[in-house]
């Protein structure tokens, strides 16, 4: 009797860890590419347990299995040697909690400046001695504190619009970038390594081959792209040319989008065309499967305007001018939901069109 019981229990036990894995399998199975977004909580936004939670079953709903994180430096390390992990660390543990693959990008530049260094780091240039040493310690920290819980591992972010104001910098960051390659594959091969360019930046400012010398000494290819924000006046319709463009100058490099999207209400954007993008960015994923390591759209919630405003002023845009409404339509309307988690079309044609059917 007693054996029958315990074969019984282990059964149970079998199926629950059958089951389990089989279901894990659909979640990651189900999308035609890999897809991610960066994890915002819906709302103000309520920087909670139950806010982030919420906002990963929702991802999962749409079949992401990637979040994207983005931190500066200097957030963590503060002071040269004093590690603050806070900021990172229930992501990076709530990442893993979730099954999601975590893809983190170290914005040693952010768009258009410099990112947070320590503060008591004296920068003095890329090829600097001083600063490569300092940042392989903090490399080698962050692998330390999250071993093998980052798949990816990003130096960002868009890095090529620092670049192209500051172009005598470009040879030495690319030099460095390549140095703290070499650090992260000799504590874990298995990272996948690369730099984050602007795609659609590179084309503004006809600076295509700075952008593929710098994007093109990482493992894959990373980019972001933006279709309405390329000053050829292009349109959703061009969606799979644009694409198709950017594949010819990585021929033997897979593919990473970190932030693409297409606004309900910037200057370029309404709802229709939110869905129209949705559905030719679909079209670029099932034609291109073999050449895609995964697709994030930027955004799952319209973001607040309080937190709107704060990121453009974090960029220098003066939110005063037209063009700086401009932007705050643009970016305020990126989600795929509402700000109040309210459902666009765009979310229902995100999971008609991105999902297996």
């Amino acid at each position: 009797m007693l054996k029958r019981v315990i074969f019984i229990v282990l059964g149970s036990i079998l199926v629950i860890f059958s089951l389990a894995y089989i279901y894990q399998r659909k979640v990651e199975m189900k999308s035609i590419v890999p897809l991610g977004t960066r994890i915002f909580p819906k709302g103000e936004p309520e920087w909670n347990d139950k806010g982030f939670t919420e906002a990963f079953k929702k991802a999962r709903e749409g079949g992401m299995s990637i979040a994207i994180w983005g931190v500066q430096w200097g957030r963590v390390e503060p002071f040269i040697g004093k590690y603050d992990w806070s900021f990172i660390n229930y992501r990076i543990l709530k990442t893993k909690q979730q099954k999601f693959k975590c893809a983190l990008i170290i914005e040693i530049i952010r768009t258009n400046k410099l990112g947070l260094f320590p503060q008591d780091l004296d920068f003095k240039g890329f090829d600097d001695s001083s600063f490569l040493h300092t940042f392989k310690l903090f490399i080698r920290e962050l692998l330390k504190q999250y071993p093998k819980q980052i798949q990816y591992l990003f130096i960002g972010n868009e890095v090529n619009c620092y670049l192209h104001i500051h172009p005598e910098q470009a040879e030495s960051f690319r030099n460095f970038c390549r140095e703290i390659f070499s650090e992260i594959k000799s504590i874990d091969s298995e990272i996948k390594v690369g730099v984050v360019g602007a795609y659609h930046i590179a084309r503004n400012y006809n600076e295509i081959g700075l952008l593929k010398n710098i994007v093109g000494i990482g493992d894959i290819a990373v980019l972001t792209i933006y279709i309405e924000e390329d000053h050829a006046n292009l349109n959703v319709e061009d969606t799979e040319k644009y694409f198709n463009e950017m594949f010819k100058l990585f021929p033997d490099k897979r593919i990473a989008i970190t932030e693409t999207g297409w606004s309900s209400n910037g200057p370029k954007g309404s709802e229709d065309k939110q869905v129209e993008y949705i559905k030719r960015l679909s079209d670029v994923a099932r034609k291109n499967g073999d050449r895609i390591e995964f697709i994030s759209w930027v955004l799952l919630y319209d973001i607040s305007e309080k937190l709107n405003k704060q990121i453009a002023e974090s960029f220098n845009i003066n939110i005063e001018t037209v063009d700086g409404e401009n932007f705050l339509k643009w970016q305020g309307s990126l989600g795929l939901l509402k700000n109040n988690g309210d459902e666009k079309p765009a979310w229902n044609a995100w999971k008609k069109y991105m999902l297996k059917s």
